[in-house]
């Protein structure tokens, strides 16, 4: 059997790199896919199929593409992921990580209606608020600042813009976070300022952000090539 078997499986299907399918299948306590030649069941317990009805192999549970983010994600709201949600008392490096891997694997994903890029995640968002009691700023956290400025990739920035265009949400296209040493930056934070959405006013259209740091002077020379 392929070590791509569940890739194979799910990521051929058409819905598997929707956007809201993404949210949904986080969000959903059991989820049911409907392969081209069988069914894939996935829940808190195990993700299963028909020629593996008792549970994929480790070797292949490891490679299933999105297990590793849904699993973390299940596991981190019941409780499970190291601490209780309800005891973290606000967000810190493990809510970060969660946070960081599911907006880059939604990056990924596809929206008929490009302007649904924060709307399509803040299902997730609001589950998150409710523990978290943080600020939500175009698809980030306040207190993921500067951590959050950290992000590469995009295919093109449409306009007009529908995030500020230092947040991951500004792109269409994937997106990866890069990896730096917690709380190891040269920039300090001075306001980010809100205007509240219409839509939701749990997303914040408009933020301005401001920052001090030190500039330093660089020299760039092409060489080897004509």
């Amino acid at each position: 059997m392929r070590h791509t078997f569940w890739n194979d499986q799910f990521r051929g299907s058409p819905l598997s790199g929707r956007g809201w399918i993404f949210q949904e299948r986080l969000l959903s306590r059991r989820v049911l896919h409907f392969s081209g030649d069988q069914l894939l069941w996935e829940c808190r317990e195990q993700s299963a199929c028909e020629t593996w009805p008792g549970g994929l192999p480790s070797a292949l549970q490891e490679r299933a593409a999105g297990n590793a983010t849904k699993a973390a994600y299940t596991s981190w709201r019941c409780g499970e992921l190291g601490h209780s949600l309800e005891h973290l008392g606000g967000p810190g490096q493990e809510h970060m990580r969660i946070s960081q891997a599911i907006t880059a694997e939604y990056s990924a994903c596809d929206l008929t209606m490009p302007d649904d890029k924060l709307i399509a995640l803040s299902g997730i968002a609001d589950e998150m608020l409710l523990v978290f009691k943080d600020d939500y700023l175009a698809g980030n956290w306040r207190s993921q600042f500067p951590h959050i400025l950290m992000w590469t990739g995009g295919k093109s920035r449409p306009r007009p813009l529908r995030a500020p265009s230092w947040s991951w949400a500004s792109v269409d296209g994937k997106i990866q976070w890069q990896g730096v040493a917690y709380r190891v930056f040269v920039i300090e934070i001075i306001s980010i300022e809100t205007v509240l959405s219409h839509i939701n006013p749990q997303l914040a259209s408009s933020p301005i952000l401001r920052v001090r740091g030190k500039l330093v002077e660089l020299e760039w020379k092409m060489v080897g090539r004509r």
